[in-house]
């Protein structure tokens, strides 16, 4: 099993109330870290039975017609390849980077790291 795991972040010149909403509340909370924030999406979709190159092109049209606003938002997807159909769904898993930088750590028990695909780089 492949699973698609994507990250929609919105857009570097688009304001993130969100984001700036949960940066007040850190500082509120005496936690003086963190300079910024963004608030995002993170979306996992499981395909059992479909081909690698497949699944990108499905992936891509999900996106594009369906998860994100291109206007405001930017998205990039990492595939982990799963030995059974049970893994993925309780196996945690961050993104990587954006188009052409290497993948993201962390993945559970049977996966194994895969491409990432970008509608645009940061």
């Amino acid at each position: 099993m492949i699973q698609a795991q994507i990250r929609i972040m919105p857009k570097a010149s688009i304001l993130d109330p969100q984001g700036q909403t949960v940066l007040g509340a850190l500082k509120n909370l005496g936690l003086e870290g963190p300079a910024a924030c963004r608030v995002g999406k993170f979306v996992t979709l499981d395909f059992p039975r479909m081909e690698r190159a497949e699944i990108e092109r499905e992936v891509e049209s999900i996106c594009r017609r369906l998860l994100v606003n291109p206007n405001i938002e930017s998205w990039e997807a990492e595939y982990r390849e799963f030995e059974d159909a049970g893994a993925g769904a309780s196996a945690g898993a961050s993104a990587g980077a954006s188009a052409g930088a290497s993948a993201g750590a962390g993945a559970g028990a049977g996966a194994e790291d895969g491409v990432i695909q970008s509608a645009e780089p940061r």
